[in-house]
């Protein structure tokens, strides 16, 4: 075997063995916050770097994946159902300051967030507190969800606005009708 063969199987066990203690860690982390979340179903998966602030307000469906650097903050309820898949650096927060003029310091208002079953959020997005998102929507990497989301559609932007349909395997789409 030659030299080039020879850094080859090596890269080749790094990769394998990074593969593995990544999926290792996110084990670790998903044991860690599935036992202090209200709710945690079956198969969800944190890979590393996820953060929860107030788990005990929390609730996470099956099938569930949250990406490297997500944050979750808690306080009001925080509810998210089953094979959502929410990408890296997303942030989900149920609380805000009040804007009163006063001193922001010790103060926060909370409201919850419900986001449905089936739920893509692109990565970088972040979903403010109020927030309801609907069965089988996407939400676009980087757009700001400052109002409830229909089912089956797509948003985008800053704030998010609808961009598109979400077409059914059924070829059915509640959206469009109406």
């Amino acid at each position: 075997m030659d030299g080039r063969g020879f850094v080859s199987i090596i890269k080749f066990i790094i990769g394998a063995m990074a593969i593995v203690f990544t999926r290792l860690m996110a084990t670790c982390i998903g044991e860690y916050y599935k036992r202090r979340l209200a709710f945690c179903g079956e198969d969800v998966l944190f890979y590393p770097g996820v953060s929860i602030v107030m788990p005990k307000t929390i609730s996470i469906g099956s099938h569930s994946h949250l990406g490297e650097r997500c944050h979750l903050r808690g306080g009001g309820q925080v509810v998210i159902g089953e094979w959502c898949q929410i990408a890296n650096n997303v942030i989900i927060a149920s609380g805000n300051h009040p804007i009163d003029g006063g001193h922001y310091y010790g103060k926060a208002v909370f409201k919850d967030i419900l986001i449905g079953n089936n739920i893509w959020i692109g990565s970088g997005a972040i979903i403010l507190p109020g927030v309801t998102i609907g069965d089988n929507s996407v939400i676009a990497a980087g757009a700001v969800v400052t109002r409830p989301v229909e089912a089956n559609v797509v948003v985008a932007g800053v704030p998010a606005r609808v961009v598109g349909i979400v077409p059914l395997t059924d070829g059915t789409n509640d959206a469009t009708k109406g």
